[in-house]
């Protein structure tokens, strides 16, 4: 099984670092984060194009790293017109995964304060605000992440498992054929 690149999206605060930071250290993955990458790419152009531009970039590097490992992507992505693109560019198993909170509660759980700076007018372009948060049409999958029960971030990396198992059946010549506990045995040596 090749490994899979799960692209999160949603608005600032909705959870989307937290659930990957958990996924990465429950499966061993690589995370892209928006607040980590910005160590390495330096991106102040907030407009439709420049959104763009940053995240194509990120989307064929998650491409590279998924050669090696499963890859995490937390990004706000706020167009729908750019998150076809970015499934454009991901391998076909790749899936997009909608961190769906309400506005309100992202407001509440915002400790930098932007929100409210946005809505005060210091900054622009604030994805919520300012700036549409188009509604994930090409989302595979969505997950509350209000944190009412059975939607705390352990039960939200559950929803996200099976993205991250080993493939069950092997490709033997001339057939399909599900593994036995030879084959398992052979496949852990690796």
């Amino acid at each position: 099984m090749s490994n899979r690149v799960i692209w999160l999206t949603g608005l600032s605060g909705a959870g989307k670092t937290t659930i990957a930071m958990a996924a990465a250290e429950r499966y061993g993955c690589e995370v892209l984060d928006g607040d980590t990458i910005r160590d390495f790419f330096s991106n102040h152009d907030f407009s439709h194009e420049g959104r763009k531009r940053h995240l194509l970039g990120i989307a064929r590097m998650a491409k590279m790293i998924s050669k090696h490992t499963h890859v995490v992507c937390s990004f706000i992505t706020p167009y729908e017109d750019v998150r076809e693109e970015i499934l454009g560019i991901l391998p076909d198993n790749a899936v997009m995964v909608h961190i769906s909170t309400s506005l309100k509660l992202c407001e509440e759980r915002d400790a930098k304060g932007l929100y409210a700076k946005a809505r005060s007018g210091e900054i622009s372009n604030f994805t919520g605000i300012s700036d549409p948060f188009d509604e994930p049409k090409c989302a595979h999958i969505s997950l509350d992440s209000s944190g009412d029960e059975g939607k705390s971030v352990d039960d939200l990396v559950d929803q996200l498992a099976h993205y991250f198992e080993k493939s069950r059946a092997v490709l033997l010549p001339g057939r399909w054929q599900p593994l036995h506990l030879g084959h398992e045995w052979l496949i852990q040596r690796e």
